[in-house]
């Protein structure tokens, strides 16, 4: 299932990023968008609280936010204090479950904060507790279904104009879509993840 899960990852990679550079790594999963947009980005640890408190604010704020904790994630020790701080994590599982499907760059961004937590077992614990995982199938299923219904959507209007204002969304979502693999990829080192994912036929979705 792992080598099913990779080789789907590598496509979805190699799909969104046609035409533009190569990513430099799959943690580093991203449309044009949003990595421009987090190319001048500071970030203090000591300011966590500040970006958790960005998450109640509007739509940008709460962009802000994620890309300063994306930015913090770029620092090895700081993924420690990042992931055992409940209010947090908290925070960004509340906001992808309410958010992704409105906003592909916040998702995504998210996604890929939660990325760079898997690479260490011991903090797949606490992506269990806030079901991170579970998110990321919920994702999935709603993309592909959103994917189904854009497909019918070009066999009813003109298919010319589903091309052209269709493109950056569907960057977009195969952004978060590559992104939403990548961390199930991770968590599934772990045998009894593995089987959840199974149990939840994410082999038929892919």
């Amino acid at each position: 299932m792992r080598q099913e899960l990779e080789q789907v990852l590598y496509y979805l990679q190699k799909r969104s990023t046609h035409r533009n550079k190569p990513a430099r790594s799959s943690s580093s999963i991203s449309s044009n968008d949003t990595v421009s947009s987090n190319a001048s980005v500071r970030a203090d640890i000591d300011q966590v609280d500040s970006y958790i408190e960005l998450f109640s604010e509007d739509t940008n704020e709460k962009n802000r936010g994620a890309l300063c904790i994306l930015e913090l994630t770029k620092t090895t020790a700081n993924l420690e204090v990042l992931i055992e701080n409940e209010t947090l994590i908290g925070a960004q599982a509340r906001v992808f479950r309410e958010d992704w499907k409105k906003n592909f760059d916040l998702a995504a961004t998210i996604i890929r904060i939660f990325v760079q937590f898997p690479y260490y077992s011991q903090f797949h614990a606490a992506l269990s507790h806030h079901k991170i995982g579970a998110l990321c199938m919920n994702a999935m299923e709603y993309e592909l279904k959103r994917g189904d219904l854009w497909a019918a959507e070009v066999k009813t209007v003109d298919e010319k104009a589903a091309r052209e204002c269709r493109p950056l969304a569907i960057r977009k979502r195969q952004t978060l879509l590559a992104g939403c693999i990548s961390l199930l990829i991770n968590l599934a080192h772990d045998i009894n993840t593995e089987l959840k994912m199974v149990r939840r036929d994410i082999v038929p979705m892919l």
